[in-house]
This record gives structure tokens, C-alpha cells and sequence, in this order.
């Protein structure tokens, strides 16, 4: 059963943030980071999720736990300075599957523990960019790291203007298909939030947020069927588009 060590998503700049560090925000690529996580976390069927208390951390992990039906678990071992006391949270998890959102240089102290695993040579520090993966397998009560996972890579062009205005795909599509369309409808969402704070929004524009929403609540119901559907031995692809009244409120 693995434990999956993720690097929050990307987040701004530490020194453009005049608030407390604690609650420095995703920025819009790494919503987009997090949505793309998604069926890759999820595909591993984790049972629990643990976060950093710090908000970049939570939100990384939010779409993911909302996905499987899990609470986000915020653990102080996987904080920003902790040191090596996440060595002892990740030996007491030994024989769960679950995700971990923590910070660079506590994924330091996890690779000093228990190995850099692949892509990275003796002694030499692995890559560790934000909303990368690292997956920890365990054998005769060791931990080690046995795989890397490179951040998805996001689109500079984060404009998705039709977004708003179309359906949910109709046709059969697998995980990294809706990660792919959660992607675009997060990034649309951020776009209108953003470009209208201390402004307002048009009663054209809360509709087309209106939309956004509902059609976010589709992908993750559809992610849902599909995990439902592996985990009883069904056909993912046999999962359907399901109307607004059903879904309403799954991204929550």
C-alpha cells in the first residue's frame, strides 16, 4: 500500500505575498496542477488524505479528496519547518494508502530518510518542483521511494472563454480526458473571480460562473462512477453524464 508524497501546486511568489505565509493561496496554474492530480492520485485508491496545515498544501489536495468522498486531514508533521518528524508519520502509516501534501524541504527530509528513488543518482538531490509525486512502497516494514511523478505541465494560456458556455462532454471519456476538462473549467472560474475582485460581476458573467459550477459537479460525479466502477470489478467507460440536480454539490 502506497504512500503518496505530493509537493503543493504551484502558489505565487513568497515575496509578492504581503499576507501571513500560513495562508498564501494557489495561483491560477496551480488550481490547474490539482485538478490534473486528480486521476493520478486517484488511481492508486488512497483512503486518506493528509495535508500541511498551510493553505497552499490544502488546496492542493481538495479536488482529489472531493473526488474519492474523503475529509482532507491536516497533519503538523507535514508543515513547513517540521523537520523529521514527518519520518515518524509516514512509518505509522505503513499499510494505508494515502495522499500527503507537504512542502519542499520536508520532502528533503522524506528523501534523506528513505531514499531519492528513480531519476536521481547517489547523493544527488532529486527535482523537486511543485506538484510533483513521489510514490513510497514498502517492503518487509521498509519504507522507500520507489517512484517519481513530473508535475503536469499547465498551459500558459490559461483563457478558456468557451468554458462557460459549453456542456460537459457528452462522449466516453477516461480519467485524464475529465482531468483535462476540470483543468479548463477551473482555470475559466479563476479568470472570471479574478478579473472582477472589487468590481462585481455581470449577472451574464454569475450565470456563466453558474454553469462553470454545475459542469465542474459532472466531472467529479463522473470520476466518482468510474472509481466505483473499477472497485467492483465494472466497465469505467460505462459511466454517464449525469444532470445538474443529480451532481449538484459534489465539488464541495
Amino acid at each position: 500500500m502506497p504512500l503518496l508524497i505530493v509537493r503543493h501546486a504551484h502558489a505565487g511568489s513568497r515575496s509578492a505575498w504581503r499576507g501571513d505565509d500560513r495562508h498564501r493561496p494557489l495561483s491560477l496554474k496551480g488550481w490547474a496542477q490539482a485538478a490534473a492530480l486528480v486521476p493520478v492520485l486517484a488511481a492508486f485508491g488512497p483512503t486518506r488524505v493528509l495535508s500541511s496545515p498551510y493553505r497552499r498544501c490544502t488546496e492542493t489536495v481538495v479536488p482529489v479528496a472531493a473526488a474519492l468522498g474523503l475529509e482532507v486531514e491536516v497533519a503538523d508533521q507535514l508543515a513547513e519547518g517540521s523537520g523529521a518528524a514527518v519520518v515518524g508519520l509516514l512509518r505509522g502509516l505503513v499499510g494505508t494508502t494515502a495522499v500527503l501534501c507537504t512542502h519542499g524541504d520536508v520532502a528533503t527530509e522524506v528523501f534523506g530518510a528513505f531514499g531519492h528513488g528513480p531519476g536521481a543518482g547517489d547523493g544527488e538531490r532529486p527535482a523537486l518542483q511543485k506538484g510533483s509525486l513521489w510514490v513510497l512502497g514498502e517492503a518487509d516494514g521498509t519504507l522507500e521511494v520507489v517512484d517519481h511523478l513530473q508535475p503536469v505541465v499547465v498551459r500558459s494560456d490559461h483563457r478558456t472563454a468557451s468554458a462557460g458556455a459549453r456542456q460537459v462532454e457528452e462522449t466516453t471519456m477516461d480519467n485524464h480526458e475529465i482531468a483535462r476538462q476540470i483543468d479548463e473549467l477551473v482555470a475559466e472560474e479563476h479568470r472570471l473571480t479574478q478579473a472582477h475582485i472589487g468590481v462585481g460581476l455581470s449577472d451574464e458573467e454569475r450565470r456563466q460562473l453558474d454553469r462553470i459550477e454545475v459542469q465542474l459537479d459532472q466531472c467529479w460525479d463522473l470520476l466518482r462512477q468510474r472509481r466505483a466502477a473499477r472497485e467492483f470489478g465494472g466497465d469505467p467507460d460505462s459511466a454517464e453524464v449525469r444532470p445538474a440536480s443529480t451532481v449538484e454539490g459534489y465539488k464541495q
